[in-house]
């Protein structure tokens, strides 16, 4: 998952000459048209590349049926390419028109402007209101050990429904808020698995929870070692029952405090905070 910022041109290749193979993007962010430069650009066959984008809900006023179809066209338009492999509503904000975004989602997939669907952010109530009419391949949430206890309920109905959870703020806490890298238990943790250092740690857990952790990093070292993690997960490596158990009684903590519908936040929404 990238940002605006460091040139996503840069990041985005960097990533797959590695072996990333999935580029999370969004109308937010600003940078669709670097992601599509890059991937056409890597020389990678675009069918071997998964990529997410997002109909954004926060910032702007009201999104009908209509406009969520333009939206997606222009971001396809944008990237230059012909269809999305994942296409998904930001957040549940717009609680007048969520329904008709979702349905207008449910008709771009059979048109074939995007390979599924899915949403961001959205809690089991906001859920609920869309998984008779589709049941959504993905859900988005920040979550990380800080938020495990107050994500049991998404988590439970995403097992049920077969929702993909993709972390978003996996290693946020760590790298946005320097007290939450010298949390104690992950520090001990951390000291107990050989070469790792806490967000490598994060980045275990989040695997081992059986979710799909989204990293925001545009450098290349970072990248790579993020990319060392997921390979050596793979591979067999794991954290005890005892350390999950530990990063599991960590004290909530969101990264950002958007509201009681966007990420569990129990603060004020402050657009200055940017999202995910």
């Amino acid at each position: 998952m990238l940002r605006t910022g460091y040139s996503t041109y840069d990041s985005v290749i960097s990533a797959l000459k590695m072996g990333y193979r999935h580029i999370d993007t969004a109308q937010m962010y600003l940078n669709e048209a670097g992601v599509g430069r890059a991937v056409r650009a890597s020389g990678i066959p675009r069918e071997e590349i998964w990529i997410t984008t997002k109909l954004s809900t926060v910032f702007d006023g009201p999104v009908t049926f209509a406009e969520t179809l333009n939206t997606l066209r222009s971001s396809l338009s944008k990237l230059n390419m012909s269809y999305v492999d994942n296409y998904l509503i930001h957040s549940p904000k717009d609680k007048a028109n969520r329904i008709d975004q979702w349905r207008a989602l449910i008709y771009a997939k059979e048109i074939g402007l995007t390979r599924s669907i899915g949403v961001s952010d959205y809690t089991v109530e906001s859920l609920a209101e869309i998984v008779d009419l589709a049941v959504p391949a993905v859900l988005q949430i920040e979550i990380n050990p800080w938020l495990a206890s107050v994500r049991t309920a998404e988590l439970a109905f995403c097992k049920e429904h077969n929702i993909v959870v993709e972390a978003w703020g996996v290693i946020a806490p760590a790298t946005s808020f320097g007290s939450n890298s010298e949390e104690p238990a992950l520090i001990e943790v951390a000291a107990h698995q050989p070469g790792s250092t806490v967000f490598g740690v994060l980045l275990m857990w989040s695997l081992q929870m059986g979710l799909a952790p989204l990293i925001t990093s545009s450098n290349p070292e970072h990248q790579a070692a993020n990319l060392e993690v997921a390979r050596s997960w793979g591979a067999g490596a794991s954290l005890s029952d005892a350390e999950m158990t530990t990063l599991r009684a960590l004290a909530a903590r969101p990264a950002f405090e958007l509201g009681k519908d966007m990420s569990g936040g129990v603060g004020p929404w402050d657009p200055s905070f940017g999202g995910q």
